[in-house]
């Protein structure tokens, strides 16, 4: 028969590798729950979601915040589509997905979350869940679409190499009040920025297509991010 003392001390050291083991599995459930949402989500959205494992709630609902809405689209897309023959669908597929990559990597640099890819565009915003203000948040938007134009010019200087067409884009970049959060259904939840900010993107994409604008940005933006004496004055437009 053992000593007691000795059952004792067996039995607690049990318990505290046991412990120790929980700790470790959580841990790495949890890195492997950030690493897999990441590929879905931007990394901000991710550590809001996932900053109190023990009490994770998804619902529906949302806040206000005021944000820099940002997007980057491909010009003629439509007609690039309708050129490529079927033989090479993977590589535009491929150029699509290097663009992506480039352009999200120049977003996640400036702290701006990316919101969802829209067919051949990607819908970003600045000021939440990373609220770095007004000022700051509206100059990193800035410089995040003046990275897209440099990172498109490397992009092709690399396909003309490869005898590959030439690509256009316009970004644009539109301040305001937008209520973000889980928006849907309570099946499939969808976290998202919704509110005029986010209309006017579509809107004022026309307008920079029709004035030829690599860059277009809303007067709050200019203003904001205080860069007056780098802007052309467009208009007003309805």
């Amino acid at each position: 028969m053992l000593p007691v003392a000795h059952l004792v001390a067996t039995t607690a050291l049990v318990g505290v590798f046991s412990t120790g083991e929980g700790v470790v599995r959580v841990q790495l459930h949890q890195q492997r729950l950030r690493s897999t949402l990441s590929k879905y989500l931007s990394p901000a959205v991710v550590v809001e979601m996932i900053r109190d494992m023990d009490r994770l709630q998804v619902s529906l609902g949302g806040q206000a915040y005021d944000v820099i809405v940002l997007m980057t689209d491909i010009r003629g897309f439509k007609k690039i589509t309708q050129s490529t023959e079927e033989g090479t669908v993977a590589e535009l597929v491929d150029r699509l997905n290097t663009y992506f990559t480039a352009v999200v990597q120049d977003l996640l640099d400036m702290g701006a979350t990316v919101d969802k890819y829209i067919r051949h565009a990607v819908l970003s915003y600045c000021g939440t869940p990373l609220r770095q203000g007004p000022e700051t948040d509206a100059q990193n938007a800035v410089e995040a679409a003046i990275r897209f134009c440099a990172t498109l010019d490397r992009l092709n200087a690399k396909w003309q190499e490869q005898a590959l067409d030439h690509w256009e884009h316009v970004v644009i970049l539109s301040a305001g009040s937008v209520i973000c959060g889980n928006i849907a259904s309570s099946k499939l939840l969808d976290f998202t920025v919704i509110g005029d900010a986010v209309n006017r993107v579509s809107r004022m994409e026309y307008v920079a297509k029709e004035h030829q604008c690599q860059i277009a940005a809303s007067e709050q933006v200019v203003t904001l991010a205080k860069i007056e004496g780098q802007a052309r004055k467009l208009g007003e437009f309805p």
